[in-house]
């Protein structure tokens, strides 16, 4: 029946326009050969005129034929792609987990059974279409209401994200070329604000114009973690190891504990989770583990050039940004503070400021954090100014420390 309605709907739009034409282009032919004959008093040449019409009347009508077949084909495809997305069970057990998680904020429980190949699965039906739309075959106008939602729901999922697109994100070009025409798409389709909400579902989770623009995605370090050591603290064994992607929930779990949302913001601006990405590609994230549990964690950048490096952020001339390790970011448990975590993360972005030829290591902290602050200090850090402007305009107290 779907089959039948689409067909007539092509056939009545072909002739509506056939019949436009038919009204401008007659009445024109009909004018030219009776002034023709008027002035001229030449039959011979208005029946030539009529007779030129029409020819070039028929071409017109065989190029819209073909291209009216050509569309009749491309919608009867997409129709049958998106039947056969819903006749398959696979495809239709992934994204009715992804229906579930979508409002699931507590984390991954509706994918405990999640099997990789059934993932596999529903990501290449994506490819396919990736293929379609980069040969020009489609456009993203084409199949942006009938499969947009389904695809946004897998690429803005955290768990999908973090377990199974991320840790091998080179593997997965495709998909996220696609993703960067769909959303800008989007991003432009409802950018007069009219359609608040209709972006894509989980829009907090997309990811951002920088991330694609420098292809980000590109910097695969696999999904394994690296053990730095064990240290004794209060009668327990804490182990620190590199950060990966299936952490990244973990991590904010955290932040969100050890730093309550009504926490002024001028003594703590927390985490964003696209850095948080950016950083698990490009830069080192330490954490900080009582068994299997997160107690802490630093995030320490190495040169990129930008901003996220404090000499070039700070405008330090004296510090040559390029042997500058930032020390970003530091985050403890509660319940773990003041035994010697923070140490511990310092002396660890000591090791790795070594290993990647770092003379100077920068740090920024509230001048009413006094734990931070004292902390650093006794590492023998020192203030190289008291009040810089960072993270749009707070005040921050800048620290060295020479190595």
């Amino acid at each position: 029946m779907r089959r039948i309605l689409i067909n007539l709907r092509t056939r009545l739009l072909d002739r509506l326009t056939v019949r436009r034409l038919l009204f401008v282009i007659i009445p024109i032919a009909t004018v030219l050969a009776l002034y023709t004959y008027l002035h001229q008093r030449s039959t011979d040449v208005a029946i030539q005129i009529i007779g030129d019409v029409a020819t070039a009347f028929s071409a017109l009508l065989i190029v819209f034929e073909l291209r009216n077949s050509k569309k009749e084909k491309k919608v009867e495809y997409l129709v049958e792609l998106n039947n056969y997305f819903h006749g398959n069970e696979i495809l239709m057990n992934v994204y009715r987990m992804l229906e579930l998680e979508n409002y699931n904020k507590e984390g991954a429980s509706n994918f405990v059974d999640l099997d990789v190949c059934d993932f596999a699965a529903y990501s290449s039906f994506y490819e396919n279409i990736a293929f379609m739309v980069e040969n020009g075959s489609t456009s993203i106008g084409d199949i942006d209401s009938l499969f947009g939602y389904r695809f946004f729901s897998m690429m803005h999922c955290p768990y999908i994200q973090e377990t199974l697109i991320l840790p091998t994100s080179s593997s997965w070009q495709k998909l996220f070329e696609l993703y960067e025409k769909w959303i800008n798409y989007r991003e432009k389709l409802y950018s007069d604000g009219k359609h608040y909400g209709m972006k894509t579902i989980r829009y907090e989770n997309r990811y951002t114009r920088r991330y694609l623009k420098e292809k980000m995605y590109m910097y695969d370090r696999g999904y394994r973690y690296q053990v730095i050591g064990n240290q004794q603290m209060a009668g327990k064994t804490i182990q620190f190891r590199t950060l990966a992607f299936p952490d990244i929930t973990a991590m904010f779990n955290l932040q969100n504990l050890a730093m309550p949302k009504e926490l002024s913001s001028a003594e703590f601006f927390p985490l964003q989770r696209s850095e948080a990405i950016e950083s698990m590609h490009k830069d080192c994230c330490i954490g900080a583990f009582d068994q299997e549990k997160l107690v802490g964690f630093c995030v320490l950048i190495p040169d990129d050039g930008t901003k996220r490096n404090l000499s070039i952020a700070t405008k330090q001339n004296k510090v040559k940004h390029s042997q500058t390790l930032t020390f970003d970011f530091i985050i403890v448990h509660p319940e773990y503070r003041r035994q010697g975590l923070h140490t511990a993360f310092i002396h660890h972005a000591i090791s790795f400021a070594k290993s990647v030829n770092a003379t100077t290591i920068l740090a920024a902290t509230s001048a009413n954090n006094e734990a931070s602050l004292q902390s650093f200090l006794s590492f023998g850090f020192k203030v190289l100014k008291k009040d810089v402007k960072l993270y749009n305009g707070r005040s921050r107290v800048l620290l060295e420390y020479t190595i």
